[in-house]
């Protein structure tokens, strides 16, 4: 019992101290679009990371936390144009990776962490 007393004790205390954020993506606004956003794992601190016109799904961490790969819709004209890109996990710095009208899939990090798989 004085093992279990010890282990939940320990875990209240170091609780706090841990950061975890949420990334996911929603139709908020109602337009049609889906955005990424990033929140804490209570709920709170929700912020917008994308902003565009056109639907940017399926987000992913890197395994360091830093960045975000997603899934983004580039031509209005067509839904099925779909391409990889990266970006910060504050959502600065977000390029395209793919530029590949075949793509049809979320992306997901290479074991190393180094960079998306495609």
């Amino acid at each position: 019992m004085h093992q279990f007393f010890s282990l939940v004790c320990l875990l209240l205390v170091l609780s706090p101290l841990v950061d975890a954020k949420i990334v996911f993506h929603a139709n908020r606004e109602g337009d049609n679009s889906y955005e990424i956003y990033v929140m804490d794992d209570d709920g709170s601190n929700l912020q917008k990371l994308t902003n565009d016109n056109l639907s940017d799904r399926y987000p992913v961490w890197s395994p360091d936390g830093t960045q975000i790969a997603f899934e983004g819709r580039v031509d209005s004209q067509n839904t099925a144009k779909l391409d990889v890109f990266v970006m910060n996990a504050d959502g600065s710095a977000q390029r395209n990776l793919t530029q590949d009208a075949e793509f049809n899939g979320g992306p997901s990090w290479a074991p190393d962490g180094q960079s998306p798989f495609l």
